[in-house]
């Protein structure tokens, strides 16, 4: 799995960008879910734009 530069967010962001969906509420559990359960790796750089991150299952 790739994933963007949200791996580097915070909770505090992540519940942010999250509120467009009325999710917020859920920003700290999947924060944990996301840090617990996996490890990234960048794998790609977007310059100016973001990381891109290889997700892998701890």
């Amino acid at each position: 799995m790739v994933a963007s530069n949200f791996w580097d967010w915070d909770v505090t962001e992540l519940a942010s960008q999250l509120s467009s969906l009325s999710a917020a509420n859920r920003a700290p559990a999947i924060y944990k879910m996301l840090h617990e359960n996996y490890q990234a790796s960048p794998v790609f750089y977007a310059r100016g734009v973001a990381i891109y991150f290889e997700l892998q299952r701890r």
